[in-house]
């Protein structure tokens, strides 16, 4: 292939995608820019010329496609970046605006992976954000996001022209009325946070983006299956909740479509035995199955059917607590019941306190086994993001007052507690329903201090996940210093991928995709070009198995988003799910997969792969 370039833009702007192709080019000349490929064939057109590259370099598949719809994508971003190129500089931030909006529930522009659109418009946003002012940051984090890990990738890394931008950020305070500004003097990586002088600020420390191999979040795997189990399962749901006893898995209510046209709202309360890996369905005494009268308030009465309560384990293991929910007749309940396991008897509780308005799809968690604090929910109209306190020995509840910007009012949100040394509790996702103004799938992350009761909202980097409600949330320990935050299913509003399409989906694709390239190339079989097309196919699979919008884990120390790299059977995608994590597995059951609910038990077991070796030059 001989290449003709002269000074021109479009002749640097080539050099740069055949780098990243992994093309050679010569030196430039003058003349016309043009790509020789015959004796009388010619290409003139830039970005006809970077998808030749692609041909060449046999990384056709890989960058410009590996389907129509993939395709389409990456020529229509190739010519969005192009007009960016040929715009005035007074229209640049409507170019941004849409490239924000489209990477809110994006990685990349194309596809799961860099390719040609991607590599297009880093070269033509590069001068933009090198002159970003921290507020434009804020204001464009999704493109900064996207911008700093396409710096990183090979090809695009150490171009001539195109220097490393620095987008690590300074940290911030965050003032009681939301305001916030730098920290001055103390940029050390060691915390994660920290309180300042003034009992009314909380500074957030939050660590450059980690090396990929320093961070065990990088490298977990799940593997997916389907357990033998005996007994009855609990019939289809979702919207119910797990608690897990020791070695029991409790699940409790939910609701589902029936076939007579309507939602049935459950109560049933069914147990998992890890032990003999069977299922029961716990039978209360027929007096506990209808309420008595209101007047008879000796008569202890179950929890009536609901979906989207919230059960939390306390006191030492021995009663699990019910609160709120949806009931049949659509209502937003506000009852508490606990379970006393070692009876197995429904009683309710009773205060006089203040105490949250009803509501369902709220978040409950505890670090100190006594006291249960709730988050959000929804009342039928509005979200909601006020933070309550239940003392479960008291049997009373107080509002307390926290410093620092709370979430917005949001539903189906996630939230669990962090560390037992520090006690706080991590809160991310939901779904924002507000009087006149557009929902909201939320992908924030809040951390609540409680020993404070101090709100922060730290900074992210990596692979974000998309924005869903009713997803699960689970923090698991690498180790005795890190915590992994692992997010899996969620419903977005618009992507439909699953959580895992199934070893046997995953090496179909590879062999078609292996057999395509085949076909269309003119290699003479030589070692060299064997071992490229090897390597290929390995980072094919590796891809596919990591795939997922809907599985991200979080490494909490560094708050930096990993994708999840999975294997074994296929694992539909799902809402309203319920998650236990046991040991190092994932216990995922029922939940809607956009269609109907399922009553499917499926275990993921968690693992971190080993650290790649590297050797050191001397």
């Amino acid at each position: 292939m001989a290449l003709s370039l002269d000074q021109s833009a479009d002749a640097e702007f080539l050099r740069f995608m055949a780098r990243f192709c992994g093309v050679n080019v010569g030196s430039a000349a003058s003349g016309r820019l043009r790509v020789r490929l015959g004796k009388s064939n010619e290409l003139y057109e830039p970005n006809t010329i970077a998808k030749h590259f692609a041909r060449v370099a046999d990384r056709e598949l890989e960058l410009v496609g590996q389907s129509a719809l993939e395709r389409a994508q990456v020529a229509m971003w190739l010519d969005f970046a192009r007009g960016i190129a040929r715009c005035p500089p007074a229209a640049s931030a409507t170019h941004w605006q849409v490239l924000e909006a489209t990477l809110e529930c994006k990685t990349y522009f194309a596809a799961q992976r860099v390719t040609l659109a991607d590599a297009a418009l880093f070269w033509a946003l590069h001068a933009a954000v090198t002159s970003f002012s921290p507020t434009q940051r804020d204001q464009y984090a999704n493109l900064v996001r996207w911008f700093d890990q396409v710096q990183h990738t090979a090809g695009v890394r150490g171009f001539r022209n195109l220097d490393v931008v620095d987008l690590s950020r300074k940290p911030l305070s965050f003032t009681s009325d939301g305001d916030c500004d730098t920290v001055k003097g103390d940029t050390s990586d060691a915390a994660a946070m920290k309180m300042k002088e003034s009992p009314d600020e909380l500074a957030v420390s939050v660590r450059r983006k980690s090396d990929a191999l320093a961070s065990r979040a990088s490298r977990v795997t799940l593997n997916w299956s389907l357990p033998a189990l005996e007994g009855t399962p609990p019939s289809a749901r979702g919207g119910h909740s797990a608690v897990l006893a020791g070695t029991q898995l409790l699940i409790f209510g939910g609701h589902y479509f029936g076939s007579a046209g309507g939602f049935e709202y459950l109560n049933d309360l069914h147990r998992l035995d890890l032990e003999t890996s069977s299922w029961t369905e716990i039978a209360f005494p027929e007096r506990q199955r209808h309420r008595q009268q209101d007047d008879d308030a000796s008569q202890v009465v179950l929890p009536s059917p609901r979906y989207g309560h919230s059960a939390l384990l306390l006191n030492g293991g021995e009663r699990m607590f019910v609160f709120g929910g949806r009931g049949a007749r659509g209502d937003a309940l506000r009852d508490m019941f606990f379970l006393d396991l070692s009876a197995m008897a429904w009683l309710q509780v009773q205060w006089t306190t203040d105490c949250p308005a009803g509501r369902f799809g709220h978040a409950v968690a505890s670090v100190d086994d006594a006291q249960m604090l709730l988050f959000g929910g929804w009342d039928g109209r509005k979200s909601m993001n006020d933070l309550w306190l239940f003392d479960s020995t008291a049997f009373t509840w107080r509002r307390p007052k926290c410093s620092g910007r709370a979430p917005t009012p949001r539903q189906n949100l996630s939230m669990t507690a962090m560390s037992s040394t520090l006690p706080s509790l991590l809160l991310y996702g939901g779904y924002t329903v507000l009087p006149d103004a557009l929902p909201v799938y939320n992908k924030d992350v809040y951390v609540l201090d409680v020993a404070t009761m101090a709100w922060s909202r730290p900074r992210l980097v990596g692979e974000y996940p998309l924005g869903t409600f009713g997803q699960s949330l689970s923090l698991a320990r690498a180790n005795s210093d890190e915590e992994l935050a692992v997010t899996l299913g969620g419903w977005s509003g618009t992507e439909r991928t699953p959580l895992f399409m199934g070893d046997k989906q995953v090496r179909e694709l590879v062999r078609l995709a292996a057999r395509e390239q085949r076909l269309g190339s003119s290699s003479t079989g030589q070692r060299e070009e064997l071992r490229k097309k090897r390597e290929r196919k390995r980072e094919h699979e590796r891809e596919l198995r990591a795939a997922s919008s809907y599985a991200r884990v979080l490494d909490v120390l560094n708050m930096e988003w990993h994708r999840v790299t999975a294997s074994g059977v296929a694992v539909a995608n799902r809402y309203g799910h319920s998650c236990s994590l046991v040991g190092p597995h994932l216990f995922l059951f029922g939940g809607w997969d956009g269609n109907r609910a399922l009553n499917q038990l499926v275990v993921g077991e968690l693992s971190v792969a080993p650290e790649p070796e590297t050797t050191a030059e001397l």
